[in-house]
């Protein structure tokens, strides 16, 4: 074996450990993104489902408070009418 060929051979076979290195990392990489990209997408629901919990306890304290206004008016009223 000529060194030309050894060299070669060693260069080859240290060039395709890197690109196995290279292909380890890759994957190691495209995991965590999917695991990131998929938690995201829970946090997006987990937003979106307490959203319309806050609107929906918003909605039912507009509605009581205007349900207490309407209450307190009616009783002003009568005491009006008694008094007057």
């Amino acid at each position: 074996m000529s060194p030309n060929e050894r060299e070669s051979g060693e260069r080859y076979g240290t060039m395709s450990t890197k690109l196995d290195v290279l292909a380890h990392k890759q994957r190691n990489t495209t995991m965590i993104l999917d695991s990131v990209i998929e938690e995201a997408h829970l946090s997006k629901a987990e937003i979106a489902t307490l959203k319309a919990e806050f609107d929906r306890q918003r909605a039912m304290l507009r509605t009581g408070l205007a349900v207490l206004g309407i209450i307190v008016a009616a009783i002003v009223w009568l005491i009006e009418l008694m008094l007057g």
